[in-house]
């Protein structure tokens, strides 16, 4: 569409539509599609090759100019420039001097967009679990952030920033009595003091993700009841609020939230494979019915749509690696969604994007 008729259609009061995206990455393969609503899948956008075939996550900067890729390949963390409208635009530039952190927890962009952190297991030779960069859209990555001067001692699963980027949480393999962490963190300086949290030891913590208001925190586990919500602040993991009545019977990975956090979303790696629950005020709901036709094995990314009108769900198991299914907040699953044959490959991390 022009610009001379976007300006038409605003000056004559017609909304226009913000552009929606949906990205597949995993292992060695990436698949981007426009989505849209009320439709599905639109265009493929030319995706660029990636550089290792050990990817473990995705995402996009929060000014949505930028997306990244995490692995456990060097240079461990890569990113394009990006542009809803076109798509990938050129590579940024990497680490120049990539410290060795084989990324298996991912990564994360704080909330001004300038560092990225990254997580996993460490190169070894008493080298951190995690590793800090500046970075800017214009200039891609920048400076490495002062190493932590104190270790977690075991492989990160996940690395978020918080939504105050007052701290860097992350879920651990928990062989040492707990099952999150934390670093104060600071966009001048970087990694500050450093938390354990023995109170929350419950197995592997497979995934974290806050609640929109910022005032909740979901962790994802591998021992029952393999998911707890708790309370969150700049200050770090507070009080247990709740854990679901109806429990998944496996351990979970990756949880998400709906737009407006009233609801949250799972994976499983056994049957059903996926969970969804309604949410509010830091308690776990009622329990959706699962999907009349389940993912074909184990699950370990999920996603809603922008508009929560959809739900994607990756993983590794069956012949079908990516299953998308219609969404209601109030009535949840619906029927399935053709997954396009390019998308079918084993999906460890799933991006959306609005505009």
């Amino acid at each position: 569409m022009s610009i001379s008729r976007l300006m038409q259609m605003g000056a004559a009061g017609v909304p226009t539509v913000q552009k929606q995206a949906v990205i597949f990455v995993g292992d060695g393969n990436i698949a981007a599609y426009e989505w849209i609503p009320g439709t599905g899948f639109g265009s493929a956008y030319s995706a660029p090759s990636l550089p290792t075939n050990s990817n473990y996550d995705c995402f996009f900067s929060n000014n949505k100019d930028a997306f990244f890729v995490a692995g456990s390949s060097s240079p461990y963390v890569s990113a394009w420039a990006w542009n809803t409208d076109t798509g990938f635009g050129s590579a940024l530039s990497q680490p120049s001097s990539p410290q060795t952190v084989y990324a298996y927890g991912g990564g994360d962009i704080n909330s001004a967009d300038s560092a990225v952190v990254i997580g996993g297991q460490a190169g070894g030779g008493g080298q951190p679990e995690v590793v800090a960069y500046a970075f800017s859209s214009s200039g891609g990555f920048g400076t490495k952030y002062s190493d932590p001067s104190s270790l977690i001692g075991q492989t990160v699963r996940q690395v978020n920033f918080d939504p105050t980027d007052a701290n860097i949480v992350m879920g651990v393999d928990q062989y040492l009595g707990f099952s999150v962490a934390k670093y104060a963190w600071s966009n001048s300086s970087g990694f500050g003091s450093k938390t354990t949290y023995t109170g929350i030891n419950f197995g592997g913590g497979y995934g974290i993700d806050f609640h929109p208001s910022g005032s909740y925190v979901v962790v994802t586990t591998g021992s029952s009841p393999y998911a707890r919500s708790y309370g969150y602040s700049s200050s770090g993991f507070g009080s247990l609020v709740s854990t679901p009545s109806s429990t998944p019977g496996s351990a979970t990975d990756d949880p998400a939230f709906n737009s407006d956090g009233s609801v949250v979303a799972l994976c499983e790696f056994n049957s059903p494979y996926v969970h969804a629950y309604a949410y509010s005020s830091g308690s776990f709901g009622t329990k959706y019915s699962n999907p009349s036709s389940l993912p074909g094995g184990y699950r370990e990314s999920v996603r809603f749509s922008p508009d929560d009108d959809v739900i994607f769900v990756g993983g590794g198991g069956g012949s079908t690696k990516v299953d998308i299914y219609n969404w209601s907040n109030s009535s949840g699953f619906g029927s399935r969604i053709s997954t396009p044959s390019a998308a079918n490959f084993r999906t460890r991390q799933i991006a959306v994007v609005k505009g």
